[in-house]
């Protein structure tokens, strides 16, 4: 939902140029981008979008943003090529990832032993788009909230895909944020008996890892993933 303050500000500047079209332009899974590479990177990312939308709009051509990582657009003729081309060269750009998870065990002895587990992967960048024609100024807070509902491509609406490789999700979550990065990795297991089941006392096998005990040797366990730009 588009809050009024901004309402009335796209309402001032584009009422001389109806009929036309807006778009609303979302950032995908930028949460994930931030848990993986922290908010500056995320912030960067904001920032190089915001450039290549205003790159590609002329003098009579609006846009906003309306959230942390959301825009507001307005057109008076059909954007499709132009919201093609935002999305092409923003997509375009990917980051190359070091991923892995890391480990350190202690037997009933009081050993201590390290795993690590690396790979190399690539985060793929995308937005989502949508747009809707727009006769004048009575339809614009409608309309607006239903691109921001349904930015998700809902069919019923245009849409512009970004032409983007989405491997390592469920298709669910390709569908709704096109966007991939491919976290698999081997499967976490013991440094000292390579068993892979556990019981966690502390955390999950999320992001932020755990704390528990090899259910086959009991050895103490704790773990953590980690994600870093790759050189």
């Amino acid at each position: 939902m588009i809050l009024p303050g901004f309402l009335d500000k796209i309402r001032y500047h584009i009422k001389p140029y109806y009929p036309g079209y807006i778009s609303v332009i979302d950032i995908a899974a930028l949460k994930l981008r931030n848990d993986l590479l922290g908010h500056l990177a995320g912030d960067k990312d904001i920032e190089e979008l915001e450039q290549i939308i205003n790159q590609h709009l002329d003098r009579i051509e609006f846009s906003i943003r309306v959230g942390g990582d959301e825009w507001l657009l307005f057109f008076p003729n059909n954007p499709k090529k132009q919201l093609q081309s935002i999305a092409n060269k923003y997509s375009r750009k990917k980051i190359k990832l070091v991923v892995g998870w890391q480990s350190k065990a202690i037997n009933k002895l009081r050993v201590i032993k390290k795993v690590k587990e690396v790979k190399n992967s690539t985060l793929y960048r995308g937005i989502k788009i949508c747009y809707i024609a727009i006769n004048n100024d009575n339809e614009l807070e409608q309309k607006s909230n239903i691109l921001f509902e349904n930015v998700n491509y809902n069919s019923k609406y245009y849409v512009v895909n970004c032409p983007i490789k989405a491997t390592g999700f469920t298709d669910d979550f390709i569908e709704k944020t096109w966007q991939s990065i491919d976290l698999t990795l081997p499967k976490l297991y013991c440094p000292f008996c390579y068993h892979t089941e556990f019981n966690w006392e502390y955390g999950d096998m999320s992001l932020f890892g755990a704390e528990g005990n090899c259910q086959k040797c009991e050895a103490e366990v704790s773990f953590s993933n980690f994600c870093q730009l790759r050189k």
